[in-house]
């Protein structure tokens, strides 16, 4: 049987596999590569080229891999007879999707014994050999021990007359992850929301020794109803090497999806439940910023490995640039800071200052390059995931005294906002305190001064609350965390002028705090005034002035001025190495 421009079925069957590698070599290597394949068949060379050519005037054609691509076209040359045809107790009404090994149809209870639709899944014919019949009972047999709400169930299996295996699953309609969520416009908390229900499925799998190694938005199908399911196990890997898993060729030797894969996936090593972990990690990634952390116009492996080795830009800076492109990146869709905010139902700023923080950290966390230092499970990344969500420390940050603080704001933001000021105030007039005592064990003639010195802090943390109530002067608005502090920089600027070094200390504090809270120029600000008037106070080389310096570099580093911060950083270790030496706990943590 031929096709209408006369390719047969036999000839494409030829034709499939070469192109296949062709499209995955860069263009200077096709030459050499259909050199070897086709000496002894011009005609054969001369198709693949056109096919080639055709490629590249199409632009994105040939994005998905080109079994998956090319599903009308091979239906067109089969001329496919299975639309109809009753396959064990179910009768085919079409095709719904192609992968690397297998088809899947649309089909309908037909034994007259209840009404259902299910997903049928069969190997595609002229791959039935023994690894991949091994791979597609691999698979029915992994999907046969998940029962999870969240997973495609699997119904039924068997084997046709013409002896080829097949199995039936719980048929999902629903739309790629990422693509439901921006055709709803959904807000962040939304979107993690769903993630969430991602990492549990997948959670569920690990449980059961299952890595799926091929997570991605299409096999993440959201219903219309908002009822998550994962899908496709084909490639996925049971732990442990059971008997019957066979190795699947997909992208040269490896099978996966490349802009999904985890560097170790992409370098052809053995995949562990990490894989999933920073597969999601890009999930989680796209949602929030609206594209991959890494874009290549094709599925090319190396350099998908090669760009792994890159830190991708933080999801808070990622938002407010636009993705930068050249002539190979024409097949990747433009986002700009506008449509990625429009698609969150906000503006591009405030993303920004959602993303900061605590989801920059969960991000690049599962996004580590090497698979130690990402979190160590999926039940981690999504621990983490929703103490975010319920305004708790997240445990990929350090557990500082600020952090914690802007966790408690962030919970009682409604009923105790003031509460959670004042509580971040005394926390630095504690820090003041015990920088003061450890003043006065060094010098004995400071005593007096210093005790003087606390108890006028002590007074000043007490004044500022005594004559401030917040219920008269928000006139009835809820006062926010941020009025109280800044209320606080003005009274430090009032009450504590003519002692620098207090100022300083309540100055630093109070920066340490914005920073925390995502206001990095207000943080960056108060730290300059802090390390300003400690060098005035003490001297441009002195243990608080470090200190100074290091809580400064730390919160340019968050805003993304790395040459700043390492400048900063820098000076202060040198500094400290002079007053220390190279043996000192503090010159250690710098």
């Amino acid at each position: 049987m031929s096709s209408p421009d006369g390719v047969s079925r036999q000839r494409w069957e030829e034709i499939e596999p070469l192109l296949d590698r062709a499209i995955e070599l860069p263009p200077e290597e096709r030459d050499a590569f259909l050199d070897a394949a086709c000496a002894a068949d011009q005609d054969l060379r001369s198709r693949i080229e056109a096919l080639l050519r055709a490629d590249v005037e199409a632009g994105t054609f040939l994005d998905k891999p080109a079994l998956e691509q090319s599903a009308p076209l091979v239906a067109a040359l089969y001329d496919d007879p299975l639309a109809g045809r009753q396959i064990g107790a179910y009768r085919i009404l079409r095709e719904s999707g192609r992968g690397g090994m297998g088809v899947v149809y649309l089909a309908e209870r037909a034994d007259g014994q209840f009404q259902q639709q299910v997903a049928l899944k069969l190997i595609k014919r002229g791959m039935d050999s023994d690894a991949i019949l091994q791979r597609f009972l691999h698979e029915r047999q992994i999907l046969a021990r998940l029962q999870h709400p969240n997973v495609a169930r699997l119904l039924d299996g068997g084997v046709t007359a013409e002896g080829q295996p097949y199995f039936a699953m719980e048929h999902v309609d629903g739309k790629p992850l990422t693509t439901y969520c921006d055709e709803r416009r959904l807000g962040i908390e939304a979107r993690l929301g769903l993630f969430l229900t991602a990492c549990a499925a997948v959670q569920y799998a690990h449980q059961n020794l299952v890595v799926h190694r091929d997570l991605k938005p299409s096999n993440m199908l959201v219903t219309e109803t908002g009822e998550l399911k994962l899908v496709d196990f084909g490639i996925a890997k049971l732990l442990g090497g059971e008997a019957g898993e066979a190795t699947v060729t997909g992208l040269g030797s490896r099978a996966m999806t490349p802009e999904y894969a985890s560097p170790e996936q992409l370098r052809g090593e053995p995949v562990t439940t990490a894989a999933d972990v920073y597969a999601l990690g890009v999930m989680l990634y796209e949602l929030l910023v609206g594209r991959r952390p890494h874009e290549l116009a094709r599925a090319d492996p190396d350099a998908m490995a090669r760009l792994a080795a890159v830190e991708p830009v933080r999801p808070s800076m990622a938002v407010v640039r636009p993705a930068s492109r050249d002539g190979s990146m024409a097949a990747v869709p433009e986002t700009t800071p506008e449509s990625v905010g429009r698609d969150r139902g906000t503006r591009p700023e405030r993303l920004r200052r959602r993303l900061a923080g605590d989801l920059d950290t969960i991000c690049l966390k599962a996004l580590q390059r090497e698979p130690e230092r990402r979190y160590a499970s999926v039940q981690a990344l999504l621990d983490d995931v929703q103490r975010h969500l319920s305004e708790l420390p997240v445990l990929a940050r350090p557990d500082t005294f600020a952090y914690r603080a802007s966790r408690f704001v962030g919970r009682h933001r409604i009923g105790a906002t003031a509460a959670a000021a004042i509580a971040a105030l005394l926390i630095g007039f504690s820090a003041v305190t015990a920088v003061q005592s450890a003043r006065i064990r060094e010098q004995a003639n400071r005593i007096g001064r210093e005790r003087d010195k606390a108890e006028e802090v002590k007074e000043f943390v007490q004044s500022l609350f005594e004559t401030s109530n917040p219920l008269v002067e928000a006139k009835g608005d809820a006062i926010t965390a941020r009025d109280l502090l800044e209320r606080g920089v003005e009274r430090i600027d009032e009450e504590l002028g003519g002692q620098p070094d207090v100022q300083a200390e309540m100055l630093s504090v109070i920066g340490t705090a914005y920073t925390e809270l995502g206001r990095y120029d207000r943080a960056g600000a108060l730290l300059e005034r802090a390390l300003d008037l400690r060098r005035k106070a003490l001297g441009r080389e002195h243990v608080d002035v470090a200190r100074s310096m290091h809580e400064l570099a730390s919160t340019l580093r968050q805003k993304g001025d790395y040459a700043g911060s390492e400048r900063l950083h820098r000076e202060a270790l040198a500094m400290q190495r002079k007053l220390f030496g190279e043996e000192h706990l503090d010159v250690a943590s710098a």
